[in-house]
């Protein structure tokens, strides 16, 4: 009988247990190898790009993502083993998961190989239209709204943005036109929404209701702070800024 995945492939509830006791000390010690810059040392298989371990070293959500990433592909290959065959005097579970861990961080790594020196060309030029007053948006209403959330956007996020809201590409097609790792994207993205949320609730910007984002922080607001008005009377935001 298996004790940590059954034969459909689900955990068991010692697997459940098993992973949740692995979980914390993994993701900390992946994230620390990235932030200190010695991931690579950590990895056992060739060379790893060093774009990504660059902006790892200085970017919390890539480390997280790369982290959990690593850890969801090593655990069914780990747990598989555990239930065929561990020898607890040679080491422990943790130490033998974080080793196995080490096996597939450089995979992940280069899968998230992006070109961060140079940014596409397009992508400059809409960053400096989004900027200067005088580059054909004086019919934009909600301009100045819009140039605040994207200016604070993480960058790679930031230039799926403008793609999808100049080209009317979707996010997902314009993480692939940048080389970017859509599944990545689509983190930040809900990272940086629930940040423009917590801000929108502290009064600290106000999205129209009438627009995709605000749509969307109306219906979260219900539900994690018990639906407070939106404030004040900002102007409307670009209708293709509908990243809700």
């Amino acid at each position: 009988m298996r004790k940590y995945i059954d034969y459909t492939g689900k955990l068991t509830a010692a697997g459940q247990k098993v992973t949740a006791e692995l979980y914390d000390p993994a993701i900390s010690a992946m994230i620390k190898w990235l932030a200190d810059g010695v991931a690579g040392q950590y990895s056992r298989y060739g060379k790893l790009p060093r774009n990504v371990l660059d902006l790892a070293e200085f970017d919390r959500d890539l480390r997280e993502d790369i982290a959990l990433e690593t850890f969801m592909a090593t655990l069914p290959g780990f747990l598989a083993r555990l239930d065929r065959e561990f020898d607890d005097t040679r080491s422990s579970m943790r130490t033998y998961f974080i080793g196995a861990c080490r096996n597939r961080l450089g995979d992940v790594i280069r899968a998230h190989q992006v070109t961060i020196a140079e940014l596409r060309p397009n992508t400059d030029e809409l960053f400096a239209v989004l900027r200067s007053p005088d580059a054909g948006l004086a019919d934009f209403e909600g301009r100045d709204l819009a140039r605040y959330l994207l200016l604070r956007a993480p960058d790679d996020l930031r230039d799926v943005l403008m793609l999808h809201i100049y080209d009317g590409i979707t996010v997902f097609d314009a993480a692939t036109e940048l080389g970017l790792n859509p599944s990545t994207v689509r983190t930040q993205l809900r990272r940086f929404k629930k940040k423009i949320l917590r801000q929108h609730f502290l009064g600290e910007i106000a999205i129209p209701e009438d627009t995709g984002l605000g749509q969307w922080i109306r219906a979260r607001s219900q539900v994690e702070f018990g639906d407070p008005p939106l404030r004040g009377n900002a102007t409307r935001v670009v209708a293709r800024l509908r990243v809700g």
